[in-house]
């Protein structure tokens, strides 16, 4: 439920400052990007899951979150860093 809440936020985000001709393709890159992290993410789950097999299922699953806060810290860290497109260069003016 929470991703189905969040991407129509992020996608308006992610090509508010596209033309509205490349609107439809800032959007399949944000999908795209999504999919291919969700796919890197759980195959990087299973891949410590699965090499944990001869112990305890608990220790393996301790792994495994320890992996998936580690991602979400390196993720937070990232999104903290997106600037909007003109606070880096307020005294420049760009037309479409």
């Amino acid at each position: 439920m929470g991703i189905g809440i969040a991407m129509p936020t992020l996608i308006g985000v992610a090509t508010a400052d596209l033309a509205p001709a490349d609107a439809a393709t800032g959007s399949a890159v944000v999908n795209t990007a999504r999919q291919a992290g969700y796919a890197l993410g759980v195959a990087g789950l299973v891949a410590i899951l699965g090499s944990r097999a001869d112990l305890h299922a608990g220790e393996g699953f301790q792994d495994g979150w320890i992996f998936v806060t580690a991602l979400v810290l390196i993720s937070a860290v990232h999104a903290l860093r997106i600037r909007p497109r003109g606070s880096h260069d307020e005294g420049r003016v760009t037309q479409r």
